[in-house]
């Protein structure tokens, strides 16, 4: 009877080092596109680590998610990751995430560009991309976003945005509240074509000095 609860215990462990295994080593470079330090890392279901070659300048790495299936996007979900400081661009594929919450991304600090399209998104949350402080170009394209809260796009609170473009065509969304584009006077090109949009609140667009292109 010992020997069988020990047997059983042993299984049991085994099977939750397993489970931590696909959950924290299931990420790999693509070497095909590989030159140099110009790289991409892609990760299935679980964002985990993965191997850091050796640079002789600043490497720009580009992290693909794959079908991730997680309801609400976090912070935790980097919790294993080990490539933060190389991110250049972030990009979702097939993942089945409704909300991004406040500082998902917070690790991926020299970051210049998400791309989050073509995914599930329902609802991004205030600061959102808090602390993407180089964050350039943003496409939140053909997802389900029905609103667009005040602090959504900013990276820090009271501080102007690098933001240069953002895409949110393709979405669902019905109402620009208040304050939703403050803070992003470097924007360029701003993308809300195909939306149901039925109202925008008074001056919204006010603090968008450097805006060049727009598609409402």
């Amino acid at each position: 009877m010992a020997h069988g609860f020990v047997t059983m215990n042993l299984l049991l462990c085994m099977a939750a080092f397993w489970h931590m295994s696909i959950a924290t080593n299931n990420c790999h470079i693509d070497d095909a596109t590989r030159v140099d330090c110009y790289y991409t890392i892609i990760c299935e279901q679980y964002a985990g680590s993965a191997p850091n070659p050796s640079c002789s300048h600043d490497p720009y790495v580009t992290f693909i998610i794959k079908n991730s299936n997680l309801e609400y996007l976090t912070a935790g979900f980097f919790g294993a990751t080990n490539f933060d400081s190389r991110v250049r661009k972030i990009q979702a594929e097939d993942s089945t995430w409704a909300q991004i919450e406040e500082s998902s991304i917070r690790y991926f600090t020299k970051t210049e560009v998400v791309d989050f399209s073509n995914n599930r998104i329902q609802h991004v949350k205030n600061y959102a991309f808090k602390n993407l402080l180089s964050l350039k170009n943003l496409n939140l394209s053909r997802n389900y976003i029905e609103t667009l809260p005040s602090a959504s796009l900013m990276a820090a609170e009271n501080r102007i945005s690098s933001l240069k473009v953002v895409d949110l065509s393709y979405n669902r969304i019905t109402t620009i509240t208040t304050n939703a584009f403050k803070y992003l006077s470097n924007l360029i090109e701003l993308y809300l074509n195909y939306n149901n949009i039925i109202y925008i609140e008074d001056n919204d667009f006010g603090s968008l000095n450097s805006l060049a292109h727009s598609k409402i």
